[in-house]
């Protein structure tokens, strides 16, 4: 009898472990989708072709149900999400940033001007420049518009950084050095405005294009 209640504590300890371990794998799928956002839904869930039970992961009180209309869930608490995170290899982790931007992409079509620094960041993670660069570019444009200056600006730097790297079309690259002067200026930053124009029409010769450096010239003559 002794020993058959030692073999049932036995069997119930490895049950116990297996269900842990399950519910780890799935914590892991559900950290997907929140690098750098908290809460999710399950339509994006679905998007990112994940098939963990929420349900589940609810009962084990690591994730809760948002009070909304469209079905949300959202950690229980930030240390939960990052554990979740730092456990996964890097590689993992490109991965997972990549699948996570082109679910956005696909899921939410009409609001990438919006999502565009959460795009940024994670095409960023995943290693795609090009993306990255886009992302920052469009994300700077959508602040200008709403006259977020330092925000802009933030955005703008990381495209300037990466269009060294990148090979751009001369009238993406004198967009890109305008919007980021205009935006110091805005700022009343007026002498960084001036070496931002000045960079550009360096850059201008350096290329020897001459239509960077009208670019320039116009865009000091208009300071």
């Amino acid at each position: 009898m002794k020993r058959q209640g030692v073999k049932r504590q036995t069997s119930n300890v490895k049950a116990s472990n297996v269900k842990r371990q399950g519910v780890k794998r799935q914590t892991h799928h559900v950290s997907r989708i929140t690098f750098h956002v908290s809460r999710f839904t399950f339509y994006f869930l679905r998007m990112l072709t994940l098939t963990a039970p929420l349900t589940q992961l609810e009962r084990a009180d690591l994730i809760r149900r948002l009070r909304e209309l469209e079905e949300a869930y959202q950690f229980k608490h930030n240390l939960i999400q990052e554990s979740a995170y730092m456990s996964l290899l890097k590689s993992d982790r490109r991965a997972l940033h990549r699948s996570c931007a082109e679910a956005l992409e696909r899921a939410y079509p009409n609001e990438l001007d919006e999502l565009a620094a959460l795009l940024a960041k994670h095409f960023a993670e995943a290693g795609d420049e090009e993306k990255t660069f886009a992302y920052a570019r469009r994300a700077g444009d959508a602040a200008m518009r709403v006259s977020a200056h330092a925000e802009a600006l933030m955005h703008y730097d990381t495209a300037t950084l990466l269009a060294a790297r990148l090979p751009l079309a001369t009238k993406d690259l004198i967009q890109l050095h305008q919007q980021r002067g205009r935006a110091l200026e805005l700022m009343g930053r007026f002498d960084d405005a001036v070496e931002a124009y000045r960079a550009l029409y360096a850059l201008g010769q350096t290329r020897g294009d001459a239509h960077i450096e009208l670019g320039a010239l116009l865009s000091l003559g208009t300071l």
